[in-house]
């Protein structure tokens, strides 16, 4: 027995968690898996393989690294060493108004560390350079529910068609292109069966309609037939849709990046006693590789899609931003906050912020308008829409964006957010680009 003491260990227990890796994994591997790489030798490799926004975050800690455990094997330094360098980070951060006292150098070294690990795993599985990250980008809108069924199912379709076509990006030509998916994988296939090759995409529609015993959900594969027929049942409003495109692993089966999901509900499946004093909210949601932002056209086409949905509707709250598929803004997630609560008082309370804010009408009067609010130069783009609210665009591209732009930002948008202090920071969080102040210190 070694004389590593229990803190230790369990930090390690929670390391290997955070990646997904179980102990038994290390174990069963051990016996005969070569030298693991020096970092000196796999910090090249993983720099050459992510995206320029991947590899403009993390360069510089990837490089701290090297100065501290260039010719050190990926499996020798120990949790305590980890937060020892991380301290180190947080100790000899450079003196910015965002740094927080250095945490948020000491979060992403070991976002750093984790996309060389995850990475690492990936790939001694036999996954190539698929990346195992947990969270996405997400795009998310929220409106009240259309008086008339008609209405709402005028908005549900122009979601669903409008997403899948502007942002659906590589995994759509290559869902389009494939042959059709058949149910009988879904209906026939005995479970330990693989969905088809690995690399391929997999696809299906589904539906919640409320039964005796709470939603009936119905799953087919995507087709032309079933997307059509999906649509069509948007004239019957289903408590929830989805469509979700996800790219086969090494085995078979649909649990490899990059995936795409578009998706709608509505709160009154959450607590129909919160509907009876505030109304019918409708939650739609868009979650995509954050990679594809790094793409111009693919940008742009995400914010003429977002820009004619909210023209055509009265949005209370949006945002384009990191997430966990919770329906947590960016900054919920750092601030706490249960979206079926937060969205009843959205007109009231900003939600958050992002790349992209769609605020409310409420909220952007009170800021003073959007001559006021294009006035502070914390915004590239400011318009008013055509249906009510403000478009409120951080930068024009997104690889511009970041923690700076974040705190700029909040200057701006603290009057109407919700007061209170973040969570504790946590390693395994993407960079939710929000200021950690408290809104409460800019009001009067």
């Amino acid at each position: 027995m070694s004389d590593v003491g229990r803190a230790e260990l369990d930090a390690a227990r929670v390391l290997l968690s955070r990646m997904g890796i179980s102990p038994s994994d290390l174990v069963e591997a051990a016996s005969d898996r070569p030298p693991a790489p020096t970092f000196a030798e796999y910090v090249p490799v993983v720099a050459a393989a992510v995206s320029d926004g991947t590899r403009r975050a993390y360069g510089s800690y990837w490089k701290r690294v090297l100065e501290h455990w260039g010719q050190r094997r990926l499996d020798e330094p120990s949790p305590s060493e980890i937060e020892q360098l991380a301290e180190y980070a947080k100790t000899h951060v450079v003196a910015r108004r965002n740094a927080r006292g250095g945490r948020s150098a000491a979060e992403h070294l070991i976002a750093a560390l984790r996309c060389l690990y995850k990475r690492a795993v990936a790939v001694s599985a036999g996954k190539g350079s698929v990346d195992l990250m947990t969270w996405q980008m997400q795009l998310q809108l929220n409106v009240e529910r259309p008086a008339a069924d008609a209405d709402t199912a005028r908005l549900l379709r122009s979601w669903f068609t409008g997403a899948f076509e502007a942002m659906g990006g590589s995994l759509r030509e290559a869902l389009l292109a494939a042959e059709p998916l058949s149910d009988e994988v879904l209906r026939r296939r005995p479970r330990a069966d693989p969905y088809g090759r690995p690399g391929d995409v997999w696809c299906h529609v589904m539906t919640g309609v409320p039964g005796a015993r709470g939603l009936r959900y119905r799953t087919k594969a995507f087709s032309s037939k079933s997307w059509d027929m999906f649509l069509r049942g948007f004239d019957a409003v289903p408590a929830t849709g989805e469509l979700k495109v996800r790219t086969l692993d090494s085995t078979g089966f649909p649990n490899a990046l990059p995936m795409f999901r578009v998706n709608s509900a509505f709160n009154e499946e959450s607590d129909p006693k919160l509907v009876e004093h505030h109304g019918r909210w409708l939650f739609l949601d868009v979650g995509f590789d954050p990679d594809w932002l790094d793409d111009p056209a693919y940008q742009k086409a995400t914010l003429a899609f977002v820009r004619g949905v909210v023209d055509s509707c009265n949005p209370a709250y949006g945002e384009i931003s990191y997430d966990r598929g919770t329906r947590r803004t960016a900054f919920e997630n750092v601030f706490k906050g249960l979206p079926i609560r937060t969205v009843l008082e959205s007109r009231q309370t900003l939600r958050g912020y992002g790349w992209l804010t769609i605020c409310p009408q409420e909220l952007g009067d009170r800021l003073g308008g959007a001559d006021a609010l294009r006035s502070t130069g914390a915004f590239a783009e400011v318009a008013r829409l055509a249906g009510g609210g403000y478009w409120l665009l951080a930068t024009t591209d997104y690889r511009d964006f970041d923690q700076e732009s974040a705190e700029r930002i909040f200057l701006i948008l603290a009057p109407v957010l919700r007061d209170g202090d973040p969570l504790p920071d946590s390693p395994d969080d993407p960079p939710y680009y929000v200021s950690r102040r408290n809104a409460a210190e800019l009001k009067g």
